[in-house]
């Protein structure tokens, strides 16, 4: 037995192929010229010193082939004593493309074609590169609906050569026959019966039939045509025809008059008959039948009921931890008419967090991200708690987008990945408002809303009336008509402690005279700081919030004419007089609370959801007279999703204020409305700034609001926040409720726009027509326009 294996070892050893292995000792390149010896070896990860055998070198052979550039690759070793070796490498490159050429191209000149076309002279030739190539051309006839397109392809070695030496070169030829220029004009349906023509072809909506009146219809591509395809599918099965099928869509090709065949059988229109549920043990099959929403006898539609499955029902299980939940639908078509479904379920187990990662946040501390979050490692899985956190986060203004991701580890563990993308953290936060009689109004300042990444806002801000030129109001003052300016720094820790508590404080400085943009007749300046305290609520629900500040103020106002305060703060006020003026001085302290409900789902472009905000003011005189009253207001905004970007806003906002004293309310507490509302006041569009409510020569302010606006908004881009809208505006300010008269308000009509421009704010222009005659005009209002820079959204 030993003798005979001796025997086959000897047999196999001199006839089977031997292997061997031995070390690089030199290396030599043969065969290239379009790129050098290093790159060549480079692509083999080849050097010298390196251990070598057949399963190596065969490798190596496959590595220089997959670069593309070579049409053949040979390795080849010499013995050089011992284990010492010298490899040879020979190689063909594939040609270089001397020239590339194009024919038969009379709708297209080749330089546009070159533009599009991934292809360069001097670029290595590959049939693959051709293929693509051609693609794309068909593509680009395709869009000018030339789609009876064909392209083909040659090369012909150049004559070019260097020291007699023809050199490894190709002209490359695209021969191009265009065809005609081809458009539906006729859609021909058959078998269908419960739709007509006119709805179907509504329904594919990605090719629509030629017609005198519509030249830009009957484009089609073989992508629209799949998706026509996909959409009346959708059609039908949407309405209950859960055996429809296209048994032929045919395009007929006729240039401008060419022409689809569809032929459909419809079948008949399913109604659901039994649902089964099997294996549901956490949850009773009334519950998810109720969430399902779907009943014996409703009609069956499919994207509706596969919705229904997966957002309603598949997130109760998600939201107990069940991430691994698997709900299978069986649906069996009984009689003629009748649907039976079975749903087949696996709980499984509950999944925990293992942990959570935070990337992306280059700005940001994470600390600011983690302390948004209602999900923590060891918590149970829940989808709804994190898809609150992400609003959170996206609520905080920080981020153009928040991308969230679970993996799972094994399995009763997953990890959570939020990845961020950060915006700018500081911008030039500039205010200004402009309309026609006016001009420009404003000022400037800077704001870091999340400072040095901590999430503090730190705000510095000043404005100044810019348009001197105005005299609408005409008074003895030396003050420069319309002149006005404020300053004001702002401070805000949202997060005390990373406890839900926020703390803030404020200082303020103003100046202000009569004239344009000013409602008073009489210089005034302002000087006050300002504490706040708030605090996120968990009760009603977690949107809720409070805040609560005290205020500081003391005011001078000035006058040539002490009868100036009077229609103000009444004619038995105390005042003094120096260097030629009337001065009366006031002080106060104020309390104000705000309690609001914000769940808006983006704080930019909100598309669901609403904010709602009460806010109290109490104010009490410390300095004479003149600051003691109750301020109420309250405001609701809502937004609906109507289809795809197209969102309605409405807002309406009311407020009232009672004087606690004999002496009337301060002016700059007091209610006033028109144009941009900036810097103080309520926007109303289509009128002049402050132009709306009790006028005497000039506005007087109120001590009742009301106001009613909406708002069709249609975005144009996520990032930056660009949209555009169409808006109705109706409001108006009285002096008391005893001449209030909610019918009497001041309507408008306009479109508008508005662009969150990264480092300085937002930027807005809004054209309103007036419809009311307001203040001392004697006809409606008419036509006014207003540029808006710095206003928040809403």
């Amino acid at each position: 037995m030993k003798i005979k294996l001796f025997l086959v070892c000897i047999f196999l050893h001199f006839i089977l192929p031997q292997s061997f292995s031995g070390f690089i000792k030199e290396i030599e390149v043969n065969g290239n010229d379009y790129f050098s010896d290093f790159e060549v070896i480079y692509f083999a990860d080849l050097k010298t010193n390196q251990e070598i055998n057949d399963y190596i070198i065969q490798e190596r052979i496959s590595r220089i082939w997959d670069r593309g550039f070579f049409s053949q690759v040979d390795m080849e070793t010499y013995n050089l004593g011992s284990k010492d070796l010298k490899l040879i490498i020979s190689v063909k490159e594939k040609p270089q493309i001397n020239s590339i050429n194009f024919s038969g191209n009379k709708k297209k000149s080749s330089e546009s074609i070159l533009k599009e076309i991934n292809l360069q002279k001097g670029q290595l030739f590959s049939n693959h590169e051709c293929y693509l190539v051609i693609d794309k051309i068909k593509a680009l006839y395709s869009e000018n609906n030339f789609n009876d397109v064909s392209v083909s392809y040659r090369i012909e070695p150049t004559e070019k050569s260097v020291d007699n030496k023809a050199l490894n070169r190709v002209d490359l030829f695209f021969e191009i026959s265009e065809g005609v220029k081809t458009k539906v004009s006729n859609i021909i349906y058959s078998g269908n019966q419960s739709f007509s023509d006119f709805k179907l072809t509504r329904a594919m909506k990605e090719i629509k039939p030629l017609r005198w009146y519509t030249p830009w219809n009957g484009e089609y591509s073989d992508d629209k045509i799949s998706l026509s395809k996909e959409n009346i599918y959708k059609y039908y099965k949407d309405r209950g025809y859960y055996d429809f099928e296209i048994i032929n869509f045919v395009l007929h090709k006729n240039g401008k008059k060419s022409s689809i065949n569809i032929d459909l059988n419809e079948g008949n229109k399913y109604y659901f008959r039994n649902f089964v549920w099997k294996g549901n043990y956490l949850f009773k099959t009334e519950i998810l039948q109720d969430l399902l929403g779907f009943y014996s006898g409703d009609i069956y539609e499919k994207e509706k009921f596969e919705l229904a499955i997966y957002e309603s029902v598949v997130p109760i299980y998600m939201d107990k931890g069940y991430f691994n939940f698997m709900i299978d639908p069986q649906i069996t078509p009984i009689g003629l008419d009748s649907l039976d479904v079975i749903f087949n379920i696996q709980e499984n187990d509950i999944v925990f967090i293992n942990k959570i990662e935070i990337i992306g946040n280059y700005k940001t501390d994470e600390n600011v991200i983690r302390r948004e979050l209602d999900i923590f490692p060891g918590d149970i899985f829940n989808r709804k708690l994190l898809i609150d956190s992400v609003r959170d986060l996206f609520m905080l203004n920080y981020f153009e987008n928040i991308i969230p991701d679970v993996k799972q580890i094994d399995a009763n563990h997953v990890n959570i990945v939020i990845d961020v993308i950060e915006k700018s953290i500081g911008q030039a936060n500039f205010t200004m408002g402009y309309n026609g009689m006016y001009g420009f109004t404003g000022g400037g300042g800077f704001e870091f809303p999340n400072l040095f990444g901590g999430g503090q806002n730190v705000a510095i801000q000043y404005q100044r009336g810019l348009n001197n030129s105005s005299t609408l109001y005409q008074t003895g003052s030396t003050t420069n008509p319309s002149s006005y300016q404020t300053f004001n720094f702002n401070y805000i820790e949202p997060r005390l402690f990373d406890t839900p508590n926020l703390i803030g404080f404020s200082i303020f400085y103003t100046e202000q005279g009569p004239g344009t943009g000013s409602y008073t007749p009489f210089d005034v300046t302002t000087k006050g700081a300002s504490i706040r305290f708030g605090r996120r609520f968990k009760f009603p629900d977690r949107y809720f919030r409070g805040s609560w500040s005290i205020r500081i103020s003391e005011s001078a106002y000035y006058s040539e004419s002490v009868s100036a305060f009077y229609p103000y703060y009444g004619s038995d006020i105390s005042t003094t007089f120096k260097d030629g003026q009337y001065i009366y001085n006031s002080g106060g302290i104020s309390v104000t609370q705000t309690i609001d409900r914000d769940d808006r789902d983006h704080p930019e472009f909100p598309s669901n959801g609403s904010k709602i905000n009460l806010t109290s003011t109490y104010s009490k005189s410390i300095i004479n007279q003149g600051q003691d009253y109750i301020k109420n207001i309250f405001s609701v905004a809502n937004y609906t999703s109507l289809y795809n970007k197209l969102v309605l806003n409405q807002n309406f906002k009311t407020g009232v204020i009672g004087s606690l004293s004999d002496y009337q309310i301060p002016y700059y507490s007091r209610f006033f409305m028109g144009g941009t509302g900036m810097p103080y006041g309520e926007m109303l569009r289509g009128y002049e700034l402050n132009s709306i409510g009790p006028y005497e020569s000039r506005s007087l302010g109120g001590n009742i609001l009301l106001k009613f606006s909406l708002e069709l908004r249609l975005s144009l881009s996520e990032s930056p926040t660009i949209f555009v809208f169409l808006f109705a505006d109706a409001g108006n300010v009285w002096r008391d409720f005893d001449t209030i008269d909610p019918y009497d308000l001041k309507k408008s009509i306009g479109i508008g726009g508005r662009i969150f421009v990264p480092m300085l704010g937002m930027l807005g222009y809004d054209i309103g027509y007036g419809f009311d005659v307001v203040g001392n005009e004697n006809s409606i209002h008419g036509l006014e326009y207003h540029f808006v820079f710095g206003m928040p959204f809403n």
